[in-house]
């Protein structure tokens, strides 16, 4: 019984699904990827709602896509807690990292509590942050 119940824990651990997305930005220092960050997610149609700076290498933007934002919390207001999305960018050992929280995860736990239009809406808006995230990584 032990053994299956380890074999099952392991399985779990490597199979789990990740809770957030995030990747290294290349030949990037932290001040220029902050304005193409906020740049970028506006080509997207997603607005820079607010920034938080925990540390001088380290920022929080609080982005939203109001087209989305109204579409979901008409219908279900207490997502109120995970919107606006929250990007983040930080700066450690000399190389630069954004990421963001993994929707698709989110959709795995809470999928079942939305309809159709929703998930997609959701679905639509990881998209656009992977947008944001690529055309990051090109420069």
């Amino acid at each position: 019984m032990r053994k299956l119940l380890l074999i099952l824990l392991i399985g779990f651990i490597f199979s789990a699904p990740k809770l957030y997305y995030e990747t290294p930005l290349e030949n990037m220092d932290f001040e220029t990827a902050r304005v193409f960050l906020k740049e970028f997610l506006m080509e997207v149609n997603m607005r820079v709602l607010g920034e938080e700076e925990a540390s001088k290498k380290f920022a929080i933007f609080y982005a939203c896509n109001l087209t989305y934002g109204e579409k979901i919390l008409s219908k279900f207001p207490y997502f109120g807690t995970l919107a606006p999305c929250r990007v983040y960018l930080y700066e450690k050992n000399g190389k630069v990292f954004v990421g963001f929280i993994n929707i698709d995860t989110l959709l795995k736990f809470f999928g079942e509590f939305m309809d159709k239009e929703a998930v997609e809406t959701f679905k639509k808006a990881q998209r656009d942050l992977l947008k944001v995230v690529e055309e990051l990584k090109k420069f």
